[in-house]
C-alpha cells in the first residue's frame, strides 16, 4: 500500500523555484511508493493565487504548480475539517491517514514535529529528505 503524503502549497512551488523533481526525490527519500495527496483547500489556495498573480514570473511559477497538482490525488476534506485554516487541515488529515506532510513552511513543520508527524522537506535547495519516523 502506498504511503500517503499530504502536499502543502509551498512544496508544490519547489520544482518551479529550484528545478527539482519533488515526486521522484520524495519516493527515493522514503524508499517506497507514495500516494501524493492534495487537499481541496490546498488546490483552491493555489488556484486563487494563480488567478491573482500579476508578474510573469509569478504566473509561470503558479502555472507549473497547477500542472504538478494534477499528479496528486485531490481529496475533499470532511466537514469537520473544512472550517479550519488550511495548515490545520493538512495536519489533521495527516493524523487521520497516518501520513507524511510535504512542506517547507516553518510554522507547519514546527507544529508537525510537536505532533510527531513525519515530514518531507527540501534541504539545501536541491534534495528532498525525510524528517521524523515513518511507520
Amino acid at each position: 500500500m502506498p504511503l500517503p503524503v499530504i502536499v502543502d502549497t509551498n512544496f508544490l512551488l519547489l520544482p518551479a523555484q529550484f528545478g527539482i523533481d519533488i515526486f521522484t526525490q520524495a519516493e527515493e527519500a522514503v524508499d517506497r511508493r507514495i500516494e501524493f495527496i492534495v487537499l481541496d483547500s490546498v488546490a483552491e489556495e493555489v488556484e486563487r493565487k494563480a488567478s491573482n498573480a500579476t508578474g510573469s514570473k509569478e504566473k509561470r511559477l503558479l502555472r507549473v504548480t497547477t500542472e504538478l497538482m494534477k499528479r496528486c490525488k485531490k481529496v475533499e476534506v470532511d466537514d469537520d475539517l473544512a472550517e479550519l485554516p488550511v495548515d490545520d487541515q493538512v495536519l489533521e488529515y495527516a493524523k487521520r491517514v497516518n501520513g507524511v506532510i510535504a512542506t517547507n513552511d516553518k510554522k507547519l513543520r514546527s507544529t508537525a514535529r510537536k505532533h510527531e508527524i513525519p515530514l518531507l522537506i527540501l534541504r539545501g535547495r536541491k534534495r528532498v529528505v525525510v524528517e521524523g519516523l515513518i511507520d
